[in-house]
């Protein structure tokens, strides 16, 4: 899977893919893209790269870190 295919093992920073808000039938279109790198161009998927990373949200939200699903 290339959740982010721009990111490089060696380069020391953080690759985010955030998935913004989809319908169910949408977001499993989307999920098929991830094993070629296509999911990239969608317009509610966005990247960013960092070294560090804080996340606060209003509500509970689903997060992923490297394959691992976190509360």
């Amino acid at each position: 899977m290339y959740v982010t295919p721009q990111a490089k093992l060696n380069d020391g920073l953080l690759h985010i893919c955030l998935v913004n808000e989809l319908g169910k039938l949408e977001l499993l279109q989307l999920l098929s893209k991830v094993y070629s790198g296509k999911h990239a161009s969608h317009k509610a998927v966005e990247f960013h790269t960092c070294q560090e990373i804080l996340i606060n949200t209003e509500s509970p939200m689903i997060k992923m870190f490297d394959g691992i699903q976190c509360s």
